[in-house]
């Protein structure tokens, strides 16, 4: 499997940018820092499949090997996918705007200007 990357959002709002290692019908393990992780968290995670193709899950985390620097987790829900619309929107980031959660262009969560 080519690598994804994703973005993982933690119950804090810090957000940490990573790579899928693995992934099944029920699960991921994710590679990225694991600062601020727990069992047990449910966190958002975002897959960046293609720069304009982005879906969400909510998740919880299973485990978390802090040597290895990764950390498996559960999907609670099923993929939604955010929508690039750069009409009529409120939010920006890379001098784009749109209504979507995270920018459809690099990844980043966005921010009420």
């Amino acid at each position: 499997m080519p690598p994804i990357s994703c973005l993982a959002e933690l119950p804090n709002g810090t957000t940490l940018e990573g790579v899928v290692k693995d992934i099944s019908d029920g699960g991921a393990r994710v590679s990225t820092s694991t600062t601020g992780l727990s069992e047990g968290d449910e966190i958002q995670l975002v897959f960046i499949v293609q720069p304009d193709q982005k879906v969400a899950r909510r998740c919880e985390v299973r485990y978390v090997d802090h040597e290895r620097n990764s950390f498996g987790l559960q999907f609670k829900t099923s993929a939604e996918p955010i929508q690039q619309d750069d009409c009529g929107a409120a939010k920006t980031c890379c001098e784009h705007t749109q209504d979507t959660p995270f920018c459809a262009y690099c990844g980043s969560r966005l921010a009420q200007p």
